[in-house]
């Protein structure tokens, strides 16, 4: 099996979270068409069926089911160690000398 991706978690979790492939793709920035292709691809990873899917709703399947908390703890994870990682916001005044016959 292939490692898994944090992109494909996250968007999984996202069409979890909205039931609409239309309503994902617009939270993620790409078309509806690439986040199928990531769900379908997630799916081939596992080899396992992740969304009932219909003409009006898109629902977790057990499978799905399953892999909620695990995908939520591992992009949860992802998300924290790149917040270690990135440097803090800047606090404070800031103050510019310059003399006045530049």
């Amino acid at each position: 099996m292939l490692p898994l991706d944090v992109p494909l978690l996250q968007t999984f979790l996202d069409l979890a979270d909205t039931g609409s492939f239309t309503r994902t793709a617009a939270r993620v920035h790409r078309t509806q068409s690439a986040v199928s292709a990531q769900i379908r691809r997630l799916e081939e990873m596992l080899g396992a069926v992740l969304f009932a899917r219909t003409t009006r709703a898109v629902t977790l399947t057990p499978a799905g089911e399953s892999l909620l908390p695990h995908a939520r703890a591992v992009v949860d994870a992802a998300n924290a160690l790149a917040a270690r990682f990135q440097g803090a916001d800047v606090e404070g005044d800031v103050r510019i000398g310059c003399p006045e016959d530049v």
